[in-house]
């Protein structure tokens, strides 16, 4: 019998979620002021820390202090990231995009992001997540239409990687700063794949765009609920 999650929305693109024996914890960026001493400490859990790429929206180094006080603590780190001497090597995973990682306890399979460093598909304890990282529709206004046109393919040839995979819940930016285009890349991952929750991730504390988002999907019919966000330290639970 599949056991319930929970999913605590941390800040920007920080997302912990939490199973009956895991904690995976996605591209914390220490902007989300409780310092997580809850999975940090707790040694019950495995702790399995996911980098997505090295920029500072999305990992600060404050991360392998951790494994100081906690030695049920994994890294899943992109290739892009330096990691420091001290960690011991069964401590660290680092990825490359388009491999399958088996850890026995948990399963991560990576896509390459249209920006830098990984996605990561993860299976942990019957439940299938999907953190795309800066995996984006980058539709800009004022860049060129072949930029345009090429990063549009790019995303959507990634996410079709997808389309075998049931995917309990799935984290996808949707960047205001994009204007009108910020719901591009949600809008294909709703029609394309098969999920049962999508959280807008990459919105700047804008938790407006969460609503705007679950309106543009329920108006065009998906099947996929957009959970809407509306703060930091926000938890969701399902079974």
């Amino acid at each position: 019998m599949t056991q319930m999650y929970q999913v605590t929305f941390l800040h920007h693109s920080g997302i912990l979620v939490e199973t009956e024996h895991f904690y995976l914890l996605f591209d914390y960026d220490m902007n989300f002021k409780n310092e997580l001493d809850f999975c940090k400490n707790n040694t019950e859990k495995k702790l399995f820390v996911f980098v997505s790429h090295s920029h500072a929206d999305h990992f600060h180094p404050m991360i392998f202090d951790w494994s100081k006080s906690n030695p049920n603590i994994h890294y899943i780190i992109s290739y892009d990231v330096t990691v420091p001497s001290y960690l011991t090597q069964d401590m660290v995973t680092s990825v490359k995009p388009h491999q399958v990682y088996d850890m026995k306890a948990i399963q991560v399979a990576t896509l390459i992001s249209n920006d830098e460093g990984v996605a990561f598909l993860v299976k942990a304890e019957g439940h299938t997540f999907f953190h795309a990282g800066d995996l984006n529709w980058w539709h800009w206004n004022g860049e060129s239409d072949d930029f345009n046109q090429s990063i549009a393919h790019s995303y959507q040839l990634e996410i079709l990687h997808l389309t075998d995979y049931s995917i309990d819940a799935a984290f996808i930016p949707a960047d205001p700063r994009l204007e009108e285009n910020y719901s591009l890349s949600i809008d294909f991952f709703a029609k394309t794949v098969r999920t049962n929750y999508i959280f807008p991730i990459h919105f700047w504390g804008q938790f407006s765009v969460c609503q705007k988002i679950a309106a543009v999907v329920e108006e065009k019919g998906y099947d996929d609920t957009v959970i809407e966000i509306k703060k930091n330290g926000q938890t969701f639970s399902f079974s």
